[in-house]
């Protein structure tokens, strides 16, 4: 038997994988307990499978000798087992804190993390963060920003989530760069791999000379930078915002019709709401969590970029 678990903490990049042997995936199936049967995520007393910026949970995927006492694929989040739009509570509430102990226990194989001491820095400051006002917040619904203005965004894109939500191969293949460009491809694109100028370095919204930026590779796949657009409507295309954790991650943002922002967090659901439950009126003052750098607005012309 084993086990891949995707450690779901970036939106731009593809999550960090690490594959456990018999004996390490029998140690994660016994901290994994659910009480009860699996009930509709949201449902009273049952939370929603997160889709905020920074540490979410891990994706566990049965690869071979499949137990049938589990699921083949199933998500793990705040004491919580997820399998689509099903969820069930753990028996016991330190469930999360033993399985992310076991990860970094086998943290010399883990994939797609980059520098790994680097990475684990990371992975604990998460952690070591509180998730506990967010969730009370989402527990007592979005918080409603002051009646705007009737106006719209011409040709900003519909706040549509179910589009991207409930079809899995979309949801999971497609990260916040696709949602942003309002371009599906399946491949989590990334800023600049489309035209052969993929990004060197995320130290910041500025790198170093000979670097490449996450900024640089979006204006080598033809989207335009807007610095000066202080969050209003482009007469052409729409407008979209980079954010940057530093050395770390990217993420993106996107302004719709509505003139009100939404997200894709990675390969998590769409959302209007930023990690403190608010809807998101600017990009620049919402709770982006690690994300602390804001470089810029771009304006997205449809049908002129090209992203993978």
């Amino acid at each position: 038997m084993s086990v891949k678990v995707t450690i779901d903490i970036f939106s731009g990049r593809p999550n960090p994988e690490l594959v456990l042997s018999a004996a390490a995936a029998k140690a994660l199936f016994n901290e994994v307990s659910p009480v009860g049967a699996m009930r509709k995520a949201g449902a009273a007393n049952v939370p929603a499978a997160p889709e905020h910026l920074g540490l979410r949970g891990v994706q566990v995927e049965q690869l071979k000798s499949v137990t049938k006492e589990f699921p083949e694929s199933f998500y793990l989040s705040h004491e919580t087992m997820f399998t689509g739009t099903r969820a069930a509570a753990m028996k016991d509430t330190g469930t999360m804190e033993r399985l992310h102990k076991l990860i970094v226990s086998k943290s010399s194989q883990i994939t797609g993390a980059g520098k790994i001491r680097q990475f684990l820095k990371v992975y604990k400051d998460e952690l070591n963060a509180s998730a506990g006002a967010r969730e009370k917040s989402l527990a007592a619904g979005p918080i409603i920003p002051a009646p705007l203005p009737l106006a719209t965004c011409k040709c900003g894109p519909v706040y549509e989530p179910d589009w991207w939500n409930l079809n899995p191969a979309i949801k999971g293949n497609n990260n916040c760069y696709n949602y942003a460009c309002n371009q599906r491809t399946d491949s989590f694109a990334q800023p600049g791999l489309a035209t052969g100028n993929k990004y060197t370095s995320l130290a910041g919204c500025a790198v170093a000379a000979g670097q490449k930026s996450a900024k640089t590779g979006a204006i080598s796949d033809a989207l335009i930078d807007t610095p000066l657009a202080n969050n209003k409507c482009p007469d052409k295309g729409h407008l979209v915002a980079l954010v940057i954790w530093p050395d770390v991650d990217f993420h993106w943002y996107r302004k719709g019709v509505n003139t009100l922002w939404s997200h894709k967090p990675g390969p998590t659901s769409v959302t209007n709401l930023d990690n403190a439950g608010a809807i998101i009126t600017d990009p620049r003052t919402a709770n982006r969590g690690s994300y602390t750098q804001f470089c810029t607005f771009m304006n997205v012309l449809n049908g002129h970029i090209c992203i993978r």
